[in-house]
């Protein structure tokens, strides 16, 4: 067992006992991770909106689609025994993509349609993450960053700094 420190301003051992404030903190760790993990599949690391309206709408749209995908993955885990978080959002995700081109062209045949979004519940709910708690999930990036210079001008008023990628030579 590992001993963490946390700093609060609840001092009554009674009514805050620490095995409660820790519980609390490990459920915040494990939001933080969901939001990351969010951020990271729905390539919101970086926003590229210039003005702050639109930023705004931007998180508004990925909230509205994260909700629809939610509840797309709650209507496919209705008769399977199976809890809300253990159907995996990047599957979901990626199971949308791979049904996509199949949903084409069935606006008008509604038999097809409710037979086509069946298929895709049915996929769903097949796969079950198993659950680790208290697993880590450490923070890595894979690929190295290129030594290239930012572009923070215009290409054409850019200019490129000559010494830029070159390693110095030791003498």
């Amino acid at each position: 067992m590992r001993t963490i420190y946390l700093a609060t301003t609840l001092l009554d051992p009674t009514d805050y006992p620490s095995e409660e404030i820790a519980e609390v903190y490990r459920q915040r760790w494990s939001i933080e991770v969901r939001f990351r993990d969010i951020k990271t599949t729905l390539g919101l690391e970086l926003l590229r909106a210039r003005s702050p309206m639109m930023a705004e709408k931007m998180v508004r749209m990925v909230q509205i689609a994260f909700n629809l995908l939610k509840v797309l993955t709650k209507e496919s885990i209705g008769s399977i025994n199976a809890l809300f978080d253990e159907i995996g959002f990047k599957r979901t995700i990626d199971l949308i993509l791979e049904f996509r081109s199949g949903f084409r062209n069935l606006q008008n045949r509604p038999r097809l349609l409710a037979n086509k979004r069946r298929q895709l519940e049915e996929r769903i709910g097949e796969k079950i993450l198993r659950i680790r708690p208290g697993r880590s999930k450490p923070i890595a990036v894979k690929q190295r960053p290129k030594q290239h210079q930012l572009l923070t001008a215009p290409r054409a008023n850019f200019r490129e700094l000559s010494h830029r990628g070159k390693k110095r030579m030791v003498a």
